[in-house]
């Protein structure tokens, strides 16, 4: 089920015992069986989609794939593990990797963002006044890195070892989707915040079911908003 609340999607497929699903989850591949609904139809088949990641969406690129592949034409994957928005490599950094694939001539219909899981960490020990506020800032640099009347779609975050930088800036997140600035959010932390235990595996990272739910929802944003 996927519901749209000015631009902020709470997608929370149905899950039984069904098809095994297995993912690279650290050092070693793990399994758990997991059934979601169907993926909506496939979007046109020209759609080119960016998706700028961090870890979670490295280890659950297969997940990724098969939950996208349905309503993307192409998806052009740059992920890597410890990147956030703001940071002083071309790899780690979200800002210079989207100038990075822009100078590639990656010009994509529609921008997947999943970063902020290393940035809350950052965010927790700046010492700012206002958390919500400095949030606002980092992710505006990105999304200026993109460019206006861009097509943006965000993956919120769910950290359970950063929990109050976490609200700031999913909160954020929520204020720029308000604003027009970014056209959906996928409500990944309210899907998840009682499920830490099922679908975590050390707070941040995901079980293989986690994995599986989390691609899908983004699926379904990405559906509802093309």
């Amino acid at each position: 089920m996927a519901l749209l609340l000015g631009g902020w999607i709470v997608a929370r497929p149905a899950i039984a015992t069904g098809a095994l699903d297995t993912v690279a989850s650290g050092a070693e591949a793990t399994s758990a069986a997991v059934r979601v609904d169907p993926p909506p139809p496939r979007a046109s088949s020209s759609k080119l989609v960016a998706f700028v990641g961090d870890s979670l969406g490295t280890f659950g690129r297969a997940q990724l794939q098969t939950a996208l592949n349905p309503v993307a034409g192409h998806v052009h994957f740059d992920t890597k593990g410890g990147r956030s928005i703001i940071a002083n490599t071309v790899e780690l950094s979200g800002v210079q990797t989207v100038n990075a694939l822009k100078a590639q001539g990656i010009f994509p219909d529609v921008w997947i963002v999943e970063l902020g899981t290393n940035d809350v960490s950052v965010l927790n020990g700046c010492g700012c006044a206002d958390r919500v506020a400095a949030s606002v800032e980092r992710i505006r640099k990105l999304l200026t890195a993109i460019g206006p009347g861009q097509h943006v779609l965000w993956v919120n975050v769910e950290n359970f070892l950063f929990t109050r930088s976490t609200a700031d800036y999913n909160q954020a997140l929520r204020t720029l989707v308000a604003d027009g600035e970014i056209d959906a959010v996928t409500d990944w932390a309210s899907m998840s915040a009682s499920e830490e235990d099922a679908w975590f595996i050390d707070g941040k990272h995901l079980t293989p079911t986690g994995y599986t739910v989390w691609a899908h929802a983004i699926a379904v944003t990405l559906a509802a908003n093309s």
